[in-house]
């Protein structure tokens, strides 16, 4: 019996899922339509078995019995349905069996494959719920820290009333038009801290541009009918300049694609799925993200759970 271990959210489980989808996807390949990462190591904030779940989409699922092979070269073991209609299942253990990937393998659109992102982005989007989940899984460790089918049979009820809630949801939050969302076909981004705090000021829409506003390896300056709109870093700006100062950027690695899109998307969903707001800054290159110093931590964790890159230094 496999003993039950849950542990704090850890984010190096989405480097290991980053790390380890070319390997999934170039076995399974042809045919892999999308790769996505689910379960507890893809939501923010959980405690979790530190095992990484895959859900590969596939244009074809008989398919991929004849690509079985090639996942078991790379360490996979093969156990077809293993008790979900529809699905082929692999798992992958690590030295001393230790249990490191489990791989669900789905026709794209299928039901099954709906209720994996469903029921991960519904938790994603309510911190209340995930909270709930995460508790349930430390009580349950604890009461059957032996009994892998006791823990499993305890989270069910839980798991059950989740996903109906969330496949209800999940077609508003797929819309189109709610923009803020990010699908698992929005590009992965890598993202860099620039070294500076900011601030963002407003002067009169006629006012001449201040020399203090152009000093420094960052700046930017928009002029309306309504203001003139600086932001730059905080420490040039005059005490009787009107300010908000405390903001760090997060500078998207460029240069990016004029038609690449879901861009501002793909970051703004997680942000805002974690509470956070941002003011977003588009150059000829690239974007920046503004985000309030006291949430940088939160935001980086939330965008790394999401599957970007970044580096804080």
């Amino acid at each position: 019996m496999r003993p039950v271990r849950v542990v704090p959210p850890d984010p190096r489980w989405a480097e290991r899922f980053r790390q380890e989808a070319p390997v999934v996807e170039a076995a399974l390949s042809p045919g892999v339509v999308a790769l996505h990462h689910i379960g507890s190591t893809a939501i923010p904030g959980i405690y979790a078995k530190p095992i990484v779940d895959m859900l590969v989409e596939v244009a074809d699922i008989q398919a991929v019995d004849r690509r079985a092979p090639a996942m078991e070269a790379q360490g996979y073991q093969a156990l077809g349905e293993y008790g979900i209609q529809g699905r082929r299942y692999f798992r992958k253990d690590g030295p001393g069996g230790v249990r490191l990937f489990h791989v669900h393998v789905f026709q794209v659109g299928s039901p099954g494959a709906m209720r994996h992102r469903a029921f991960r982005d519904f938790l994603r989007a309510h911190p209340a719920w995930t909270q709930r989940y995460s508790d349930l899984k430390r009580r349950l460790a604890a009461a059957h820290p032996e009994d892998m089918e006791a823990y499993m049979d305890g989270k069910d009820p839980f798991i059950q009333e989740v996903e109906s809630l969330a496949l209800a949801w999940w077609p508003a939050f797929q819309t189109p038009s709610k923009g803020a969302t990010m699908s698992e076909d929005q590009p992965t981004l890598r993202l860099s801290l620039l070294p500076e705090p900011l601030a963002i000021c407003r002067l009169p829409p006629s006012a001449l541009i201040p020399a203090w506003a152009m000093i420094g390896s960052f700046f930017t300056l928009t002029r309306t009918d309504e203001e003139l709109s600086i932001v730059c870093p905080a420490a040039r700006v005059p005490e009787e300049v009107t300010c908000e100062s405390g903001w760090r950027a997060l500078k998207v690695a460029g240069p990016l694609d004029f038609a690449l899109t879901g861009v501002l998307a793909s970051l703004a969903g997680p942000l805002a799925q974690a509470g956070i707001s941002l003011f977003a800054v588009s150059t000829y290159d690239t974007d920046y993200l503004l985000l309030k110093e006291e949430r940088l931590a939160q935001a980086i964790s939330a965008l790394r759970a999401a599957g970007h890159q970044l580096e804080e230094g």
